[in-house]
């Protein structure tokens, strides 16, 4: 089974909040500590997410470093930014990020980017969008979280439709395009 759930902060009703108060407290709580109100928000649409995908909050446990994982052997990865939340259920590792265009800065070619990467991306905005999603959701996948971002891996060939080898395992990704954002799935 490979499902991909989506809502907007916009969706949140009171009446989730409340359910989510109840039946993820952990999740709850956890939003009360941000102090924006917006990334308040996507943390409970989270969890709302979570019990359309039937995951209760004792089936998820995390790795020393942080990547989530279902008890019952699935994978999930969860991603957010702008109003939007999603969240992947795979049978299969998977990593996913969703990103603003926009959001994604020019300076930060230099520093994660491949040569090639740079010089693909230049100053456009979607094509930057582009190649982070792919590398924040490789990251997940992975679970080395931003270490990965500095080991210089390619992932231009991932935006054309080619698989990479790393770590001796075929990765493949798919790309969406959603209005003002830019939706990556990474898979091995």
């Amino acid at each position: 089974m490979s499902k991909i759930y989506m809502m907007t902060a916009v969706e949140l009703t009171p009446t989730a909040v409340e359910f989510i108060e109840k039946n993820y407290p952990e999740r709850y709580k956890k939003s009360l500590g941000y102090k924006e109100k917006s990334d308040a928000d996507l943390c409970l649409c989270t969890a709302v997410l979570l019990d359309k995908a039937g995951i209760s909050e004792g089936e998820i446990q995390y790795t020393d470093n942080g990547k989530p994982y279902l008890t019952d052997g699935r994978y999930i990865s969860i991603s957010h930014s702008g109003n939007r939340c999603v969240l992947a259920v795979f049978d299969c590792p998977v990593g996913i990020d969703i990103e603003e265009v926009g959001r994604v800065k020019t300076t930060v070619s230099s520093r994660f980017f491949t040569s090639s990467e740079q010089e693909w991306s230049s100053d456009d905005e979607v094509r930057l969008t582009v190649l982070w999603t792919l590398k924040e959701a490789l990251s997940k996948l992975t679970g080395d979280g931003i270490k990965m971002l500095f080991d210089g891996v390619d992932v231009l060939p991932l935006t054309r439709g080619k698989s990479i080898i790393l770590d001796g395992k075929k990765i493949t990704a798919e790309l969406q395009f959603l209005g003002d954002y830019v939706l990556a799935i990474i898979t091995s």
